[in-house]
């Protein structure tokens, strides 16, 4: 249905249209689907007789289910760290920009393609920064709401 509005309404992020509404939507629909199926025993529930799959079993479904426990926390604390990113000045090769401009450019988009290399660069800081926060957190018992 997205796809069929955007034909009539752009499909923008920037003003949240609702043909992008509804794409995201569907992309999201389809991802959590695939994420139950692989992680939460639904391909795989019917193995013999009383057969269970316990819930977020597994490195991967763990660190799922871990991240999934505070999401507001996580939203709000990448916001932060990209804004403080954005803000601490570096000066390199006689050019100004920030930690996280830099950071991006000369560690990945100067030999990736920059979709590539905007992928790369947010799976690093999710298994290196939010993961293992995540994993605290979880291991603690500590849930963060409002």
């Amino acid at each position: 249905m997205g796809l069929a509005l955007g034909l009539v309404i752009p499909i923008g992020k920037q003003l949240w249209t609702p043909s992008y509404a509804l794409v995201t939507i569907g992309i999201m629909a389809v991802g959590f689907g695939v994420v139950l199926l692989l992680f939460d025993g639904g391909l795989w529930a019917g193995r013999g007789p009383g057969a269970a799959v316990r819930r977020g079993s597994g490195p991967v479904g763990g660190t799922l289910v871990a991240l999934g426990r505070n999401p507001l926390f996580f939203y709000v604390l990448s916001e932060l760290v990209i804004d403080t990113l954005d803000y601490l000045p570096v000066r390199y090769h006689g050019r100004h920009g920030s930690v996280r401009s830099v950071g991006a450019e000369v560690g990945l988009a100067s030999w990736l393609p920059a979709p590539v290399a905007s992928l790369v660069w947010a799976l690093l800081w999710l298994l290196l920064f939010y993961v293992p926060i995540a994993r605290l957190l979880t291991s603690r018992g500590w849930y963060i709401r409002v």
